[in-house]
């Protein structure tokens, strides 16, 4: 499990790394975002999970994605869209790591944290998306006025734009388009 919370925050790290995403927000570590390291959440969340050794499902990955014309969010609204929606889904006290990535035309927000509290129990994370997440979101969305996505795409129409592969000589290679879903 340990290999699982490393790749996890291995794979956003490198993102920090490359400018594709910054850490914006950390919640219930001991010390305040301007001085943990990197080092040091990563020893912490490693111990938490320590805590409970029979439990398989350590580590959570959470992706929060907001609509494309979402892009006007400011820092102190995604913090906080951040720690209402860990609160919705009973991960209010975990620590846990809030990332905004900047590598899609899609805003978008990773939460990275642990399913084991800290008297060493795994919170239930058994169908969380149907349970909790879907909810979640639906308040947010409500609660926050944020754009909707279509719910339902004409399959047709999304058929028509699968990509296929290029043929020299016979395929358009310079035709650009932007597929809002």
């Amino acid at each position: 499990e340990v290999t699982q919370m490393s790749s996890i925050l291995h794979y956003n790290e490198q993102k920090v790394l490359s400018a594709k995403a910054s850490l914006i927000d950390c919640c219930n570590f001991p010390l305040p975002l301007q001085q943990i390291t990197s080092s040091f959440y990563q020893s912490y969340l490693k111990h938490r999970n320590i805590l409970n050794l029979r439990s398989h499902v350590k580590s959570l990955h959470i992706m929060l994605s907001f609509s494309p014309d979402q892009t006007n969010l400011s820092l102190e609204q995604l913090r906080g869209l951040s720690r209402e929606y860990m609160a919705l889904i009973g991960f209010r006290d975990q620590p846990h790591l809030t990332y905004q990535h900047m590598d899609t035309t899609v805003p978008h927000l990773h939460i990275v944290t642990t399913a084991i509290d800290s008297n060493g129990n795994r919170i239930n994370t058994s169908n969380l998306w149907k349970r909790l997440s879907l909810p979640a979101v639906e308040i947010l969305v409500e609660k926050h006025n944020l754009h909707r996505t279509p719910k339902h795409l004409d399959l047709t129409q999304l058929d028509k734009m699968r990509p296929t592969r290029l043929q020299y000589g016979t395929s358009a290679t310079k035709h650009l388009s932007l597929i809002h879903i």
